[in-house]
């Protein structure tokens, strides 16, 4: 089962993130920015793997694109958590590293649209 599927218990986890990160935000930030290229760089070369004709496993392919689900929840829910609290300019600096991670998957999804088409 696809624990995503379960959206109360999804957004139960959600909102207990930024109280969870709010003291150390710069070291999870930067795990999470780490974690998120990895993944990244993982579903594009197997999207790069696929358009070239290559075999792809489709159990891969959900794999990543799960864990690139939960980042994207996981991001949203940090960022947003911190809007109210105060706020310096590294903490801005990272909050901006995340979105644009955020901002390079639909960038891809796009693009992966517009190539379906």
């Amino acid at each position: 089962a696809n624990p995503l599927e379960d959206e109360e218990r999804v957004q139960e986890q959600l909102d207990a993130l930024p109280s969870l990160c709010r003291f150390q935000y710069d070291e999870i930030s930067s795990y999470i920015l780490n974690l998120f290229d990895n993944v990244l760089q993982t579903y594009q070369d197997l999207l790069a793997s696929a358009k070239a004709g290559g075999a792809v496993s489709h159990s891969l392919f959900r794999v990543a694109s799960g864990q690139l689900t939960w980042l994207v929840y996981i991001v949203g829910s940090i960022i947003s958590g911190r809007a109210n609290a105060s706020s310096s300019e590294s903490l801005e600096l990272m909050d901006g590293e995340l979105a644009s991670r955020v901002f390079r998957i639909l960038q891809l999804a796009d693009s992966q649209t517009v190539v379906a088409l």
